[in-house]
């Protein structure tokens, strides 16, 4: 493959520019620092302000939606907000009520491009991360779709108090009767959800919502249970219109089947009501679109409904090198995820006034800002059996990992500027000690000598030719999947087949489209993917995984992880050193107190390196994010922790 063209002294000084900004804001220079959620704002001057509304309420809406009032076919603004929305401090400035802002997707399985834009949920985290970390694991968190919540002493109930008169953006009501529809007739029905989710259950014991009124949540716990908003934050809870699934639930509806829910239940779907900023449209041959929300519970300091645009495009770009050109040619506002092409960071900073956009360096804390190896526990074909046992075997995935030139993969596609690790914990965590370096990289040195003898130990022939055999004499194949819309995963991919190959192992690269991808994976095909590592500073923001670990698609190690999986998955367990991990994860649940709760994280940063669950390969990589120009509240640095999540994309807007 074509080695580094840049150095990694080029790098730092074509990312310079961005990067120096970046840490003056961080360090609060320039006065940008944001406020508050919820408090109030300095006024902003008058030529930026949204337009007053020509009625007697106190607040404002777009124009598009004061048409459609005026026409008869949306009720007025103070019918449409709860009774207290949501106040969302701008970034910047108040913005000014704006038609589109594009983003980019790469194609229609690219969902989470879209996901985390619209990603509120009850319980969220500040903009302010270190404060947020100082303050778990109970505190720092604040309310958004909740107008509040309180934990009792011992952090064994939760209560969200929802707020009233916040309605779907269909205009039904929002109540805890569609979070109670959520817990009891999907996750806690066995017909829909055979095994439910793990993070509902502490200490083996089911956690309890009761709903004493419409407003609010009671969540009871079997034992402490602070780390619960980190599992469920994001609009998890917040996705199940009663009033709408129901009509395919058999437990509602005379002749529903599950298959039909689970078909329908999809928030992409232009008729499937939501209560976050924007509301789907649909996919098209060029790509999605996303239009405001009518009832969305937020607005800025001034009293304009958010947000700001009315819609947010997603153009198909096919590939991350389609992405480059569609910026340069002025088509993209706001690029983050996938943008993470390194070796495009010299033509991307050439043409920055062509494309009349710029670029920032974030934290590397997303998707793309690492990236790591998933091993699968679960292979079934027949002629899979001997390397699903060795894949079960702890030495044999300690000598994967040691066999991968890290360094080399950091200086030639990152040109150096992130820190090689079979651990990917960010250096920005509030978890990160000054001896995380080295428990970052246990079983990450590449050590070939050390290889060679672990393959000696494991009875794994060295035949002349160099090339390592099973005692059944077949060679010891390997096929690592990558998907070949991220070419930056090809690239690391490519990398690690070249160093495993030169370890003896016969390894190939298996360039497939995302979609593949996953289809073979879940069918027990494929027996490793590459993919990125995120929420890896705060290593609990992965709900969707059944392990706390960073994108832990590789721990599909429990019996069930989707609904529909086969019996013999339902029937598999973890390999051995499983049950032992997903102890001490429970233990990270239930402890209320900080300085246990870091010592506990430690515990299983080193038990991951030491077990090598799945082989993480270069953290910290910085977060390369394109703004237009004309957009307006990009913050010069944020936390890229999912993507655009945390810098509030709903008070984004385009300057006129």
């Amino acid at each position: 493959m074509a080695r580094r063209t840049i150095t990694r002294r080029k790098f730092m000084q074509l990312s310079a520019a961005a990067t120096a900004g970046s840490l003056l804001a961080a360090c609060g220079a320039g006065g940008d620092e944001e406020p508050a959620a919820d408090q109030p704002a300095a006024e902003a001057p008058a030529e930026s302000e949204a337009p007053a509304a020509e009625s007697t309420s106190q607040y404002n809406e777009a124009p598009m939606l004061k048409a459609m009032v005026d026409a008869g076919e949306l009720p007025p603004i103070d019918d449409r907000l709860p009774v207290t929305p949501r106040i969302v401090t701008p970034i910047h400035e108040v913005g000014t009520y704006s038609d589109s802002i594009r983003g980019f997707t790469l194609n229609e399985t690219d969902r989470a491009a879209p996901g985390y834009i619209v990603n509120r949920g009850f319980i969220d985290i500040p903009p302010d991360l270190d404060g947020f970390g100082a303050g778990l694991p109970t505190g720092g968190w604040e309310p958004y779709l909740a107008e509040s919540f309180e934990w009792n002493g011992d952090a064994t109930q939760l209560t969200i108090h929802m707020r009233p008169g916040m309605k779907w953006s269909d205009g039904e009501p929002f109540t805890s009767e569609d979070i109670l529809f959520l817990w009891e007739d999907l996750w806690f029905n066995e017909e829909y959800t055979p095994i439910a989710p793990t993070r509902c259950f502490v200490d083996g014991q089911p956690v309890v919502l009761e709903t004493p009124d419409d407003y609010t949540l009671v969540f009871k716990f079997p034992a402490p249970y602070p780390t619960f908003p980190f599992l469920f934050r994001g609009r998890l809870l917040a996705t199940t219109p009663k009033h709408h699934l129901k009509q395919w639930h058999p437990s509602y509806t005379d002749g529903a089947e599950y298959v039909d829910l689970r078909e329908n239940n999809n928030y992409l779907d232009p008729d499937f009501p939501v209560v976050t900023p924007w509301l789907s449209k649909g996919y098209d041959e060029s790509g999605l679109r996303l239009e405001r929300n009518p009832y969305y519970c937020a607005v800025d300091t001034a009293g304009n409904q958010l947000p700001y645009c009315d819609n947010y495009l997603f153009p198909f770009a096919g590939t991350q090198e389609n992405a480059v050109l569609m910026a340069i040619a002025g088509q993209i506002d706001l690029g983050i995820r996938n943008m993470q092409l390194f070796e495009s960071l010299p033509t991307l900073r050439e043409n920055e006034e062509r494309g009349d956009y710029r670029l920032l360096f974030w934290p590397g804390t997303s998707f793309t800002t690492g990236n790591h190896i998933t091993i699968n526990y679960r292979l079934q074909n027949e002629k899979d059996q001997e390397i699903a046992e060795f894949f079960r075997n702890k030495s044999f995935r300690n000598a994967l990992s040691m066999a991968i030139n890290r360094d080399e993969i950091n200086e030639t596609l990152y040109f150096g500027a992130g820190r090689p690790a079979s651990y990917a914990l960010a250096s920005s965590s509030p978890y990160w000690d000054d001896d995380m370096d080295s428990i970052t990289m246990v079983n990450g040195q590449f050590d070939l000598a050390q290889v060679d003898s672990i393959f000696d130990e494991l009875g794994l022939e060295k035949g002349d030719d160099g090339m390592r055999t099973f005692p059944s004499g077949e060679p010891v194949t390997i096929i690592l999947d990558a998907a070949t819309e991220i070419t930056v995963h090809q690239q690391v991919a490519e990398m690690v087949v070249a160093d495993w190959r030169d370890a003896g192992l016969d390894a190939r690269l298996n360039a497939i489209q995302r979609s593949v991808l996953f289809s073979r994976w879940r069918a027990g095909e494929s027996h490793t993917y590459m993919w990125g590592t995120d929420a890896n500073e705060i290593p609990l923001m992965r709900p969707n995984q059944p392990i706390f670990t960073p994108k832990g698609h590789a721990l599909d190690m429990l019996p069930v992880h989707y609904n529909d999986d086969p019996e013999w998955l339902q029937e598999l367990g973890p390999p051995e050193g499983g049950d032992a991990m997903f102890a001490l994860q429970n233990e990270i649940k239930k402890e209320i107190d900080p300085v246990e709760s870091k010592r506990l994280h430690k515990e299983l940063f080193k038990y991951h390196t030491d077990w090598q669950f799945d082989i993480h390969i270069v953290a910290d990589v910085p977060l390369m994010v394109l703004v237009a120009n004309r957009v307006g509240n990009c913050p010069e640095v944020a936390n890229g922790l999912q993507d655009f999540t945390y810098a509030y994309p709903e008070q984004f807007y385009i300057k006129s």
